[in-house]
């Protein structure tokens, strides 16, 4: 009985969703990207993904027209000389759990957009692909937030400088 309901449940909220964003398994919720800021041209999507299935599954790869780059990222916190010091690195997938969720949030795991093709503005949007190990591929609309609208979603405290490296973090 409660796969039936399980069943229904996620049949209506897929009916409420974007055909693109409901797949066997997985349904993609409140995706968004920052805009591109200077010259860097760089920018970072997220959202949350919810398995509604009872098997684990992994988020593998993304892709879109939208960067040069469209990568798994995630933020590493570590001490350096005293200080903290935020790294991002890729990592090879983001694991979302039976009946469970993962999000994609500033300060944690993340779309990294390296390389953005056109600047992004506040009310533009664009297309991801999402690969999943399991579930069928999902294509969703991001659309792109001020700024301003994304700062309070996270609470991180930075005393020391970001840097970038080219090493896999593991994905636990």
């Amino acid at each position: 009985m409660k796969t039936v309901f399980r069943a229904l449940a996620l049949s209506a909220a897929c009916a409420a969703l974007p055909a693109a964003a409901c797949a066997a398994g997985v349904t993609v919720e409140n995706p968004f990207a920052r805009p591109s800021l200077g010259a860097a041209r760089n920018s970072a999507a997220y959202m949350t993904l919810k398995n509604t299935s009872g098997q684990p599954d992994r988020l593998i790869r993304a892709e879109g027209d939208v960067a040069a780059e469209v990568s798994l990222h995630t933020h590493l916190m570590k001490k350096m000389d005293g200080r903290a010091v935020m790294r991002m690195r890729p990592v090879k997938d983001m694991p979302i759990p039976a009946h469970g969720e993962t999000k994609l949030q500033p300060g944690g795991l993340h779309i990294m957009l390296i390389g953005v093709r056109k600047a992004l503005k506040p009310g533009d949007s664009f297309p991801l692909k999402l690969i999943f190990a399991h579930a069928a591929p999902v294509t969703v609309t991001v659309p792109v937030k001020p700024l301003s609208a994304t700062m309070g979603m996270h609470k991180m405290k930075m005393d020391g400088k970001m840097m970038m490296k080219g090493k896999m973090a593991p994905s636990d």
